[in-house]
């Protein structure tokens, strides 16, 4: 379109008829570009002009496009070597890439990953549009008892914890944590004679690296009837529970009153879940 503007003077993006063609076209034409190394763009009759009707015909290279998609295959491949980097193992580890999904057939984006990986086997005998269904096939004979040979074990894949009195985000599951898990810390109280506590559970995400030190709300809840004392006395245990749906369970126990409650976490990984509680209390502070 930008060419085509430089060309007659016509920015089509304010045409909807015509942005939809460019749309269809530009889809087929990126398809194409998978297998040969240019190809033409022609659109008759894409608009109006003052001499009467014009046409898109454009020549589209390869190159030209592996150059405007750069941005893309150099967002996935930080995020894989962000993947390699928190297993802990380097790229010798890998054995098999499964390419999945069908921008995945894109020439610049296999350069790119036989560029990451040039000692491993790249899988491009299975059908990047099936294997998604393929895997959720073998998944179904995994829970049938059909298929024994194969374990999967989902990981969590954000951090999760809750905040302390100053403030801090105190982790109770890191991301890449196999569920199902349970992780618990003993907390206690800032204040003398303290009776309330409110828990507030926090997920951060660790793939994003500008947002370290942002985190979403997954809600609160309230501890009341805790034993009264001297602050730093009470032991509140706190435990994070995932059961193998992937639902979080997080519940709060004074040891010395047996007092308990617990909340249920559903939907993890969205911004701006419902607080569960929004009454005021204490924070909690770590022993």
């Amino acid at each position: 379109m930008e060419t085509f503007k430089e060309t007659h003077g016509i920015d089509l993006s304010h045409d909807p008829i015509a942005l939809q063609q460019v749309q269809i076209n530009a889809e087929k034409a990126k398809i194409d570009l998978s297998s040969v190394n240019e190809c033409s763009i022609l659109i008759p009759y894409i608009t109006m002009g003052k001499t009467g009707p014009i046409h898109l015909n454009q020549l589209i290279r390869r190159e030209e496009f592996n150059f405007l998609c750069q941005d893309l295959f150099s967002e996935i491949r930080t995020l894989i070597e962000q993947t390699i980097n928190r297993a802990g193992v380097n790229r010798s580890w890998v054995d098999v890439v499964v390419l999945a999904g069908g921008s995945s057939r894109m020439s610049g984006f296999r350069e790119m990953v036989n560029e990451l990986f040039p000692e491993v086997e790249i899988k491009t005998d299975i059908n990047p549009d099936e294997v998604v269904a393929l895997g959720a096939a073998l998944e179904g004979g995994m829970f049938s008892g059909d298929i024994l040979s194969v374990e999967l074990h989902d990981i969590t894949s954000h951090t999760l914890g809750i905040q302390d009195d100053q403030g801090e985000f105190i982790t109770l599951l890191p991301a890449g944590t196999p569920y199902p898990a349970v992780q618990s810390l003993l907390f206690t109280t800032v204040e003398d004679d303290q009776e309330e506590v409110i828990i507030h559970i926090l997920q951060r995400d660790e793939m994003d690296e500008s947002s370290l030190n942002n985190y979403v709300s997954l809600g609160k809840f309230h501890l009341e009837g805790i034993r009264k004392g001297r602050a730093g006395e009470p032991s509140i245990d706190v435990t994070f529970e995932i059961d193998s749906n992937g639902i979080l369970n997080v519940s709060a126990l004074d040891i010395d009153t047996g007092t308990q409650n617990q909340v249920q976490i559903t939907e993890l990984g969205y911004a701006g879940a419902n607080m569960l509680l929004a009454r005021r209390g204490r924070e909690l502070t770590v022993i």
